[in-house]
């Protein structure tokens, strides 16, 4: 029984050992039947295989390491990136130039309302549009520039039809805006007109306007270099860009019978500028 329970310790040890490290089952069991015939050497071969087992454990993990080792973590360094570029300064300025307008966009509405038929309305709203026409052309306005810029017809609350048409007009010339005013509030299904003054070749006020803008960019930009302690070299870049006219009046005329007072003023031409310089 000793021998036996010997035996089977001798094995236990060996199992242990072996599925730590892989060991053959069956090679382990021969050695035990021929270490079994006492308990003094069934001990000492038990604990030799055991050792022998760990040391062999140790060796291959050994062998793993040197051939994976584990991997460096690399060391953070700061990057310096300098620029090479040159220095430069950006400067931007607005040039204006105030003219006289010498045509007029005129914008007619009429309108009608309450009427049973949607024929009816239109053809009311028409008859009132052919009236605008006619005054315009007698006070000297070109066909070609008189247009429609829309009619519409629409049924009311009320199950009443109303229509609504309107005209957009070009006036060469600006002296007969008055007259013109009153000959159109007195027809009938006036609503309301607007109106701007414009001009018609910008190109010499647009060259007027940028050599302002330039000269005002190179104030800006000697000022700001000398109060850098810099110089100004080669310009870079230089962009430009025409801003729309503002007129300074923009009139608003709504139908009266007294006459329209209109004041004409001026109108404002801009041009944008945007010049890059090097500094020295």
């Amino acid at each position: 029984m000793d021998e036996m329970r010997n035996r089977r310790d001798l094995i236990a040890i060996a199992l242990y050992g072996s599925r730590l490290y892989n060991c053959d089952m069956v090679l382990i069991e021969k050695i035990g039947d021929k270490c079994c015939m006492n308990t003094k050497s069934t001990i000492i071969i038990a604990l030799a295989l055991f050792v022998s087992v760990i040391v062999s454990g140790v060796l291959i993990a050994g062998a793993i390491y040197l051939n994976n080792p584990e991997p460096q973590i690399p060391v953070q360094q700061d990057t310096v990136v300098v620029n090479e570029e040159p220095k430069t300064l950006t400067v931007n300025a607005t040039g204006l130039v105030d003219v006289e307008p010498d045509y007029v966009n005129l914008n007619l509405a009429f309108g009608c309302e309450e009427y049973s038929k949607a024929k009816s309305a239109i053809n009311e709203v028409n008859d009132s549009i052919q009236a605008a026409v006619d005054a315009l052309l007698e006070y000297g306005v070109l066909a070609e520039d008189i247009q429609t810029s829309g009619t519409s017809v629409y049924r009311t609350y009320y199950g009443t039809f109303s229509a609504d048409g309107s005209l957009a007009v070009k006036i060469i010339g600006v002296s007969s805006m008055p007259d013109i005013l009153d000959a159109v509030a007195g027809l009938s299904n006036y609503r309301h007109s607007w109106y701007s003054f414009e001009v018609q070749d910008k190109t010499k006020a647009y060259e007027i306007a940028l050599e302002n803008a330039i000269s005002e960019a190179k104030f800006k930009a000697v000022t700001i270099a000398g109060d850098m302690g810099v110089t100004l070299g080669d310009v870079i870049s230089l962009s430009d860009a025409e801003s729309y006219g503002v007129p300074l009046k923009r009139n608003y005329d709504s139908a009266r019978g007294d006459g329209s007072v209109v004041m004409i003023g001026t109108t404002q031409v801009m041009a944008y500028i945007n010049i890059t310089y090097e500094l020295k």
